[in-house]
């Protein structure tokens, strides 16, 4: 049994259950919507000419946005492995060759 502990998966021992999505897609969740906020506030300080809080919150926009790409390329290795782990596991394991086939 899994559970959500802040942004990783904790698995029943306590470990952190390593290969799954839900990490990846609750990052990406939680940057686009501080990326949302910070634009937001973008428009408001460049509407009343802060020019300051305008720099600043386009900065912080830009970082959880460099964020949201490292969130999606670790997406995509998760699920990339995912794949993997599936397509072996569907092929099976290497067959047992006999004591005659490797003579």
């Amino acid at each position: 049994m899994q559970q959500h502990q802040g942004l990783v998966m904790i698995d029943h021992d306590g470990e952190v259950a390593h290969g799954s999505p839900g990490p990846a897609r609750e990052f990406l969740a939680r940057t686009a919507a501080a990326a949302r906020v910070q634009a937001s506030l973008v428009e408001t300080y460049a509407e009343i000419g802060d020019d300051v809080g305008l720099l600043y919150a386009s900065r912080c926009m830009a970082a959880y946005l460099r964020a949201t790409v490292a969130g999606i390329e670790e997406l995509e290795r998760t699920r990339a492995a995912l794949m993997l782990h599936r397509t072996a596991e569907a092929i099976g394991p290497p067959a047992e060759r006999s004591q005659e086939d490797r003579r």
